[in-house]
């Protein structure tokens, strides 16, 4: 997650298929995908149309989130 600038009080929420090493040492990670349907999921999100920077050109939504305390305990 990162903040989107001062005085926005708004978040960016960073959810990759790859690794990112540019945001490394800049963003906070606290979540990870489990099961199939999550990666089916992320691979409908990255199949989105993005520019350059990767900002999506039309629109993505998640539709609902699951939160497991710890799924991997």
């Amino acid at each position: 997650m990162a903040n989107k600038g001062p005085g926005t009080n708004g978040s960016q929420f960073f959810i990759l298929f790859a690794p990112a090493p540019h945001l490394d040492g800049k963003n906070t990670v606290f979540g990870q995908l489990v099961g199939q349907e999550a990666m089916e999921t992320l691979e409908k999100l990255e199949a989105v149309e993005a520019d350059a920077k990767g900002k999506v050109k039309g629109e993505a939504k998640i539709k609902n989130v699951t939160i497991h305390a710890n799924p991997l305990a």
